[in-house]
């Protein structure tokens, strides 16, 4: 990406195409809006709004199930455009349709576009055994069963726990989010070096296809970019990492619901099934030594040495083998991993905040971004304890506002960044 170029409201639609049995139909010129949207722990979703001025969706005619290709150049993606086609392997399928007749000379149209193995999701079922690590399970998933091609399929921290299981004829990525919570990520010394980190994230998007990271992996990688809040400059000055809206803090350490989750300490018991054992395991955030997005992860005073809720729950072995021994023996390590997962999770959206930058087509779900807000007191030192690193967890890319093409980003993170009075 060329950081300097002045990239603001700069994007072309190359090509915009419908494709049905009969015949194929070009939108250019056509098209009112196009929204992208990519998500944590959901399949992403492409709405084109557009005007029909001949009748053409009708003649067609255009219905669901019918594919879509989409081109866009954008300064943001000089590398490679902004594209779903054959060549990628992502092309859309039309699941909604929707139009609008008011006006007699034209007709509006919207249509809600999915991928192709969304579709599969819904007709395809997760049936035989597998055993052995959990990304290796979670990858045969994806080829097998909702026939992804392997260049679509972006795992780059390895699970260091092995799980047996059986499909039970459960929905394709709906077992993969169950495998996302049991999966542990290799330890390089952020937390015990036995038991590795905890909590992964599932996510589809336009540029790596699907994604399934480890959230303590993913939250240490240095921050692509740098967002910068001037609130004195105006509309004309901004460039392409300013902070084009007020930051709306949607959550902020709720500690009522943290304390009612047990997010910062807790009792859990265990039942093993196998040999009929109880086990204990006692999370505590403070001393669980997770990595973070910033320095300062805070803990109220005076609340940290209590448990907050008690957990009593079966503990998951997987499917049975053999080897009851092994079974046994693991126990103690799928108890602690259970235990850890939810509250991993739990604190990553201690904090959620929502923004709106200039469009920027590189960033994804797990992009690692540094924020810089203005002290409202320009007489305090430090930092707005609000500025720091936070992690993507949703984005939403617009073309064709009125007001102009951006991007709206919503952001998570477990903790602020140092300042002072």
């Amino acid at each position: 990406m060329n950081q300097n170029r002045r990239w603001l409201n700069d994007y072309e639609f190359e090509s915009i195409d419908i494709i049905t049995e009969k015949k194929t139909q070009s939108l250019i010129g056509q098209v009112q809006a196009v929204r992208y949207e990519e998500q944590a722990g959901k399949t992403l979703k492409v709405t084109i709004l557009f005007a029909d001025t001949s009748g053409f969706v009708a003649s067609m005619p255009i219905r669901s199930g019918d594919r879509v290709r989409l081109k866009i150049k954008h300064g943001s993606v000089s590398d490679e455009p902004f594209e779903f086609s054959e060549k990628r392997k992502n092309e859309l399928i039309i699941a909604e349709i929707a139009g609008d007749s008011g006006d007699t000379k034209r007709e509006l149209f919207s249509i809600v576009c999915i991928t192709r193995s969304t579709l599969n999701n819904h007709t395809t079922r997760v049936i035989k055994r597998y055993k052995g690590k959990i990304t290796d399970s979670v990858q045969k998933i994806f080829k097998e069963v909702l026939d992804v091609d392997s260049s679509r399929v972006n795992i780059p921290h390895p699970a260091m726990n092995e799980y047996t299981f059986t499909g039970n004829f459960q929905v394709p990525l709906k077992q993969i989010s169950r495998l996302a919570a049991k999966c542990m990520g290799e330890s390089d010394g952020g937390n015990s070096a036995e038991k590795g980190s905890c909590g992964y994230i599932l996510s589809e998007g336009e540029r790596k296809g699907y994604q399934f990271f480890s959230v303590d992996k993913q939250i240490k990688e240095k921050e692509e970019f740098t967002y910068t809040q001037q609130s004195y400059k105006s509309a004309s000055e901004l460039n392409n990492f300013s902070v084009v809206s007020q930051p709306v803090v949607a959550t902020s350490h709720d500690i009522v619901k943290k304390l009612m989750v047990g997010q910062y300490k807790s009792a859990n018991w265990y039942y093993n099934i196998v040999d009929h054992t109880p086990h204990f395991v006692e999370y505590s955030y403070k001393n669980s030594k997770l990595p973070s997005a910033n320095e300062d992860q805070y803990v109220p005073n005076g609340i940290d040495d209590k448990y907050s809720r008690i957990f009593l729950n079966v503990l998951d072995l997987g499917a049975m083998t053999e080897k009851k021994a092994e079974l046994r023996s693991s126990a103690e390590s799928v108890a602690w991993r259970q235990a850890h997962a939810t509250a991993r999770l739990q604190s990553l959206f201690s904090q959620t905040l929502e923004v709106t930058i200039p469009m920027n087509l590189s960033l994804r779900v797990g992009s690692i971004l540094k924020f810089e807000f203005p002290r409202l007191n320009k007489k305090s030192k430090g930092v707005n304890p609000q500025s720091g690193n936070y992690m993507v967890a949703k984005i939403a890319h617009v073309f064709g506002d009125p007001q102009g093409d951006y991007t709206g980003l919503s952001l998570v993170r477990d903790s602020f960044a140092f300042y002072s009075e």
